[in-house]
């Protein structure tokens, strides 16, 4: 049986135009508490797959890039406008792709937190029926 870490992992954006493949055993599956990526996801924190070079693929149209800041860049959907990866020369040998994008996002669990010293602190949130 295949462990989290390495089996292959699908992924798509929003509309689905963009796909891609991830093939274990992955380096890390953290969260990421950091400004850059709160902005780039408008949410509090985001969970990363960091996946070797040569372990991915994209398929589908392929995804349009942002020069996020001077070391790094950030792919995403030409169509939908989602967030598909996050690659940096900080990193040289990795891409991290964004977890909340598997077709099956339980199949992995995040083990390390990154910036944490950056993490919003916002008291407990209700749950509400929708």
């Amino acid at each position: 049986m295949k462990t989290a870490q390495s089996q292959v992992l699908k992924g798509h954006c929003l509309c689905g135009a963009c796909k891609f493949e991830l093939a274990g055993p992955h380096n890390w599956v953290g969260n990421c508490y950091c400004e850059s990526c709160r902005r780039a996801t408008a949410s509090p924190m985001t969970t990363w797959i960091g996946n070797p070079n040569g372990n991915w693929r994209f398929w589908g149209i392929q995804p349009k890039t942002y020069r996020s800041s001077d070391h790094a860049e950030r792919g995403f959907c030409p169509d939908c406008g989602s967030q598909l990866y996050y690659k940096s020369e900080r990193y040289p040998n990795e891409v991290h792709f964004y977890a909340a994008l598997l077709e099956d996002p339980a199949k992995i669990s995040p083990s390390s937190e990154y910036h944490s010293e950056e993490r919003i602190n916002w008291p407990g949130i209700a749950v509400h029926e929708s």
